[in-house]
């Protein structure tokens, strides 16, 4: 069983010495709520999210707020919790031909006569590319489904990983969703949308696949 959480990817990482706003402050604070929470009724032998190490350093040595709420857990409870980092580092991206947004963006408007909208992009990269993401995603918990995981992901991830989870005859829940998003922040879940509306989910022939 995967048990979800949908955040705005912010909330993940945290540094202890950083000047942040109280807005951030408070989604902190949203997203551990929900974190402990859901680990205390849950009570999965795993807890996974979309980050990684390489990421973590790239915003000048950030924490993992996940990992921290996880030990916390286990010094308090006596529990043991193993926590994963799911998302593939820079070298497996380009190993398993995953493409960023600016990759789609600039295949789009080589194969097409205008400048590709935000949200055309956006439903670009839901249909085409969260797929390889989130396979990826379960290879790296397939060997602790029957004993549950809790994962974090980018929120948008939760109107398309459960897509393939189904597809595998995973079970799931959705805890929580949209932790840290602002409405002005959901151009990828609008996106969601879009790539459904004009048909993107299941095509295979789309130069951004190439």
């Amino acid at each position: 069983m995967v048990h979800l959480i949908g955040v705005e990817h912010k909330v993940q990482r945290r540094k202890s010495t950083a000047q942040v706003s109280q807005t951030r402050k408070g989604n902190w604070e949203l997203y551990s709520s929900a974190v402990k929470s859901a680990i205390s009724k849950v009570r999965p032998s795993v807890v996974a999210e979309e980050l990684n190490q390489e990421l973590l350093d790239y915003y000048i040595k950030s924490e993992s707020l996940l990992l921290s709420i996880k030990n916390d857990y286990e010094l308090r409870t006596g529990a043991r919790i193993k926590h994963i980092f799911a998302e593939p580092c820079s070298a497996q991206k380009k190993q398993i031909r995953i493409k960023e947004d600016c990759d789609v963006r600039r295949i789009l408007k080589a194969n097409g006569s205008h400048e590709p909208t935000d949200e055309l992009v956006s439903a670009h990269m839901a249909a085409h590319q969260f797929p390889i993401r989130e396979q990826f995603w379960i290879g790296m918990i397939w060997g602790h489904l029957n004993s549950g995981v809790l994962f974090v992901c980018g929120d948008a991830h939760i109107d398309t990983f459960p897509m393939l989870l189904d597809l595998k005859g995973i079970a799931y829940n959705v805890i929580q969703r949209g932790i840290g998003m602002p409405p002005d922040e959901l151009i990828v879940s609008k996106g969601v949308k879009y790539a459904q509306e004009i048909g993107l989910f299941g095509t295979v022939d789309c130069p951004c696949q190439k």
